[in-house]
């Protein structure tokens, strides 16, 4: 969908979090500016048996700053023609917490279409 907007000369904006994997198995999460490409280590498998801190789910240990930066492109991603949000999963259905803080809704003066991702893998786009 991302490949198939730039094709059609639309602006991309927002975030893709591609998974890291290491002989088969997923070792991590990076986060990746689709306007500015920097790439940066967001989660890593939390440690069996030890009690979770700061922000995690059941599997990952998020890098708070990295929310934070990602955070900041997605509402600095605007204007363009496709929002794109990867992904939206446990740490914001089951803590309100994530890529955008509780409550704020869609960045500021956002009209796009929003392409987001979802766990266990689904995806939507919202009406511009």
């Amino acid at each position: 969908m991302i490949d198939l907007a730039r094709a059609a000369s639309w602006q991309v904006g927002g975030l893709v979090c591609p998974a890291l994997f290491e002989g088969g198995q997923k070792t991590g999460i990076e986060a990746e500016a689709l306007n500015t490409g920097p790439r940066l280590q967001l989660a890593w498998p939390g440690q069996a048996g030890q009690p979770q801190t700061g922000l995690a789910t059941r599997r990952w240990q998020f890098d708070a700053e990295v929310l934070a930066w990602g955070t900041r492109i997605l509402q600095q991603a605007t204007p363009c023609d496709l929002l794109v949000v990867d992904e939206l999963g446990p740490l914001k259905f089951e803590r309100g917490e994530g890529w955008t803080p509780p409550g704020s809704g869609r960045p500021q003066g956002s009209t796009p279409p929003v392409l987001g991702w979802d766990c266990p893998g689904s995806f939507w786009l919202s009406p511009a």
